[in-house]
């Protein structure tokens, strides 16, 4: 094996240029809209760390295995989004809504979620220690 594969990362994160992500946001904000030249937000496995998406629609968007620590995330909407295994470790998630969001194996240390919205979430095995919210939930 050559030796620039052996010391490869085992999970890359691609992290997106302002422009990218800009792009892929407009897309989405259009697919959402069920407008001409949407796109659903793939996002998966992307390194968006320290990102702020404050009031930014991502309902529906592929954010699975994503790097979201320290993102700010203040009243995003994340309805139905796949959140599979992201880390939001230290994320600012205040008054996000995550409405049906697939949570599971989620790492939400240190999360603050305060006044989010935490309708039937899917959140098997997500890990929450020291996560705080002062959460609503729906039915």
């Amino acid at each position: 094996m050559p030796a620039d594969e052996t010391n490869a990362p085992k999970n890359p994160s691609k992290r997106l240029s302002s422009q990218e992500l800009s792009g892929v946001l407009q897309r989405h904000r259009r697919f959402v809209n069920q407008l001409p030249g949407g796109a659903r937000a793939n996002l998966a496995f992307h390194d968006l760390s320290g990102i702020d998406l404050t009031d930014c629609d991502l309902s529906g968007a592929d954010l699975s295995g994503a790097k979201l620590q320290r993102a700010t995330l203040t009243r995003a909407v994340l309805r139905t989004a796949s959140l599979f295994a992201a880390d939001l470790r230290l994320a600012d998630m205040r008054e996000a809504d995550l409405t049906r969001a697939d949570l599971r194996g989620a790492t939400l240390r240190g999360a603050v979620l305060d006044d989010a919205i935490l309708s039937r979430p899917i959140c098997a095995r997500a890990c929450w220690r020291r996560a705080t919210a002062t959460a609503s939930c729906g039915p």
